[in-house]
This record gives structure tokens, C-alpha cells and sequence, in this order.
């Protein structure tokens, strides 16, 4: 959106909408941009396209939520009353610092937008929609999540979301431990060494992942509901949503926004090409 103010992205929905029946929905996802004074015309052009629906991210390209943390609610309203001037009852998505239920209803009040999505959220709370959820007590909490975690063990097994999921030596295997670390992150946390067999290379089947599953949640049966009260994962700074929170120094906090998604990207991508050639030395040292 920021290298043509949004040309491309609206000759694709155009596209979209000319060509695809009118009961199928066509929307669109955007950030705050950059500059303030280009939210006005970027909503217009996305609309003139024809969308149903628009969600908007609370965050620019260079906020990290990390170190931002709330997205800004107000921005967010402002991309509404825009929305409802254009077009009267235009559906408006609020997106970005979801974690909770309250967040939910919060933001939506103070938005004004007719729907809220939630994305990482979701990854560690599948049932953050429920109104109760913020509500359970400790063990109650534990015996959901290790039941979500089951249940989708049992799911990919009927429909595995991969070819090779359900045995395969990394590759697709990995994207069932990934759901399995944010649905238990809290309690790996507590017993690091069940987190590190399950990030092990030789996990590599779902009935490997059931195996250690069953045993992370055998280790709190005899655990008081006192007890388990006093452990980190009951603490809401447990959670794999926070799972950064504490590591932003102060002065990086205060001098947000950080890195733009680009400039994440293009570091990561340094990361792993420095790994790579770090496997290939330890490679060629092993060889006679």
C-alpha cells in the first residue's frame, strides 16, 4: 500500500469484484498508513472498488506490537466515520491488539466497527470469542487448553492440513507442533524440558506429540488448585501472546514505532542465510 499509495491492491479488488458473482464477498485489510492525512484517500480509493467490507489494522507498518502494545482505537474511528460518510452502514473490521474477551467489547465501543478480527489471539485462545473465557480460574484454564490441544491432535489426524503431517521428519510436522506450542505455551514454560523434546527434530509423528502432551498434563494432576495458582502459568504474563513483552528494553519502548514488517523480514532473512552457512562449516568440518 505505501509504494503506490495503494494502486496495485485497488486494481486487484476491482479486478476482483468485476469478475466474481455479487453473493461473493470481496474485502480488503489495510494498516494505518504512515502519514495521517492519507487515510482519508486510501479508504475512498478501497471503496471505490467495489469492497464489501474493510478491516483495518489499529497500527502502521513501522508499529511492532510488541513494543506498541494497544493499537490506536481512535484512528480506527476515524477510518470508520470516513467509511460511513462514503457509504452509510459500510461494514468496518477493528483488527490488532485483541487478546481477551474485554478487548473485544473495548474496542469495539470504541470504535464503532461492526466486527472485531483477532489474529494471534486466536493462535493461543481458539475460544477467545466466549465471553467466559477471561473469567476461568487456573485449572480451569489448564483443562481447556490441554483439551483444545487434544482435539486438534485428533482433528489433524482426520484431515491433516499437510501432506506429511502425520509423519514426516520436520517439513509439514512442524506446523502441528507450532499450534501445540501456542496452545500450551504457558505450562511448557513451566517443565522446559517436555518443551524442548517436543521441539526435538526426532518428534515427528502425531502419536509422538499425543505422547508428550499426555505427559505435560500428568505432571498438574497432582497439583493443588492452590499450588497451581502460585505457578507461572496461571500468571496472564505467561502467555504466548506476551511471550515478548518483557524483553523490549525501556528506551526501545518509549521510542516506538521500531522496526517497519520489511525491515523484520529482511532481518530474519540475514538470520537464517547465517544459520545456513553455519550448518554447511559444521558440515564440511565433519567430512574426512
Amino acid at each position: 500500500m505505501e509504494s503506490d499509495n495503494g494502486e496495485t491492491v485497488c486494481n486487484i479488488l476491482t479486478a476482483l469484484r468485476n469478475h466474481l458473482p455479487s453473493h461473493v464477498a470481496v474485502s480488503a485489510k489495510i494498516r494505518l498508513p504512515l502519514e495521517e492525512d492519507q487515510l482519508k484517500p486510501r479508504i475512498q480509493s478501497l471503496m471505490a472498488t467495489g469492497i464489501d467490507f474493510l478491516a483495518v489494522h489499529g497500527r502502521t507498518l513501522k508499529e511492532n506490537k510488541t513494543a506498541v502494545r494497544a493499537s490506536h482505537s481512535t484512528r480506527i474511528r476515524e477510518a470508520v466515520q470516513i467509511a460511513q460518510a462514503e457509504r452509510p452502514n459500510f461494514p468496518m473490521v477493528a483488527n490488532g491488539g485483541i487478546e481477551i474477551f474485554p478487548d473485544v467489547e473495548r474496542v469495539r465501543l470504541e470504535t464503532g466497527t461492526a466486527a472485531i478480527m483477532s489474529s494471534e489471539g486466536l493462535l493461543e485462545t481458539p475460544q477467545l470469542f466466549r465471553n467466559d473465557v477471561s473469567q476461568l480460574n487456573p485449572r480451569q484454564r489448564l483443562e481447556e487448553q490441554f483439551q483444545i490441544a487434544r482435539d486438534y491432535l485428533h482433528w489433524t489426524a482426520l484431515y491433516p492440513p499437510f501432506p506429511g503431517v502425520l509423519g514426516n521428519v520436520a517439513g509439514p510436522f512442524n506446523i502441528a507442533k507450532g499450534h501445540l506450542f501456542k496452545f500450551l505455551h504457558p505450562y511448557l514454560q513451566d517443565h522446559r524440558d517436555v518443551m524442548l523434546r517436543l521441539a526435538a527434530h526426532d518428534i515427528n509423528r502425531l502419536v509422538d506429540a499425543q505422547r508428550i502432551v499426555d505427559e505435560l498434563y500428568a505432571r498438574y494432576q497432582d497439583c493443588s488448585d492452590e499450588d497451581l495458582h502460585e505457578l507461572e502459568s496461571s500468571k496472564v504474563s505467561s502467555s504466548w501472546y506476551r511471550r515478548h513483552w518483557g524483553s523490549i528494553p525501556a528506551q526501545r519502548k518509549a521510542n516506538a514505532p521500531v522496526l517497519s514488517v520489511e525491515d523484520r523480514k529482511k532481518a530474519l532473512q540475514k538470520r537464517i542465510e547465517k544459520l545456513r552457512d553455519a550448518r554447511k562449516a559444521k558440515a564440511a568440518a565433519s567430512l574426512p
